[in-house]
């Protein structure tokens, strides 16, 4: 492919490429999917996610000998870039040089870049393979351990230790994060008198993946662990729910209520609305 060019789209949160819409995810995450699905699906699950992944994106892999998920990676560190072209590279990735698709964001958390239809695919596969509920729960539970090891990193490094610091900043930080990775544009509303916290999500890659009546499982998940960690800064708990706004088919909004344990939540009758302005 010639000429490969990459652009981050910043009012949108979406980043462009030769290759399609391009994610980025932290190093091994894709691989904690792999690595939990194969305990229910059997090693040969592997090669064949493997390959409906590299087809889903026209990149052949090697039909004799054997072909492990390092091989994989390789492959894929030789396909996709070098990026000939890069536009409007957000700061945190200043020394990225587009040689190569794996970079590193505020200098400290190591990522690669993954076509969206990778993912797409990597999802079909494991439904057709393991059941859709099977394959959800185990992506689901992945995603979720992520976002807590992700929310304690961030509260490690901003001094998080009360719901007042983080509903003074996760609006700022966690909307980067979003833009940035090109997960999607990503608005974040607190309503500290109910606490609640309203994750409202444009153009997310996962709506775009599986279509417009889908729900996220991923980019939920992974607020919810993110929760799970707010609300362990002051011995609360969390629960939350992801909604559709009618008016708004390519917007989803995960809320997350704090509360103490014991405490009988229904979601629906916290003004979530009000607070999302729906």
């Amino acid at each position: 492919m010639n000429d490969n060019r990459i652009t981050w789209k910043p009012e949108s949160g979406v980043i462009d490429s030769s290759y399609g819409r391009l994610i980025i995810y932290a190093e091994g995450f894709v691989r904690g999917f792999v690595d939990e699905m194969i305990k229910t699906g059997g090693p040969g699950l592997t090669l064949k996610l493997m390959k409906d992944m590299c087809a889903s994106v026209n990149i052949d892999i090697p039909e004799n000998g054997e072909f492990h998920w390092d091989d994989f990676e390789a492959l894929l560190d030789k396909t996709i870039g070098p990026f000939d072209t890069v536009e409007n590279l957000p700061g945190g990735f200043e020394k990225w040089d587009g040689s190569s698709r794996r970079l590193v964001f505020e200098n400290s958390i190591p990522g690669k870049l993954w076509p969206l239809a990778m993912i797409r695919a990597l999802m079909e596969s494991a439904e057709m393979s393991l059941s859709e509920r099977g394959a959800r729960s185990i992506i689901g539970h992945a995603s979720w351990r992520a976002g807590r090891r992700f929310g304690e990193t961030l509260g490690a490094a901003l001094g998080w230790d009360s719901r007042k610091k983080v509903y003074e900043s996760v609006e700022s930080i966690m909307s980067v994060y979003f833009r940035n990775l090109g997960w999607g544009h990503l608005k974040v509303k607190v309503d500290e008198a109910h606490d609640l916290v309203a994750f409202i999500i444009k153009h997310a890659y996962e709506v775009e993946a599986r279509g417009k009546g889908s729900q996220l499982i991923i980019a939920r998940n992974q607020l919810e662990g993110v929760g799970d960690y707010l609300s362990s800064l002051e011995k609360l708990t969390s629960k939350s729910k992801e909604y559709s706004l009618e008016d708004r088919d390519d917007t989803r909004v995960v809320m997350i209520k704090l509360h103490k344990l014991g405490d009988d939540v229904d979601m629906d009758s916290e003004p979530w609305k009000e607070l999302v302005g729906a």
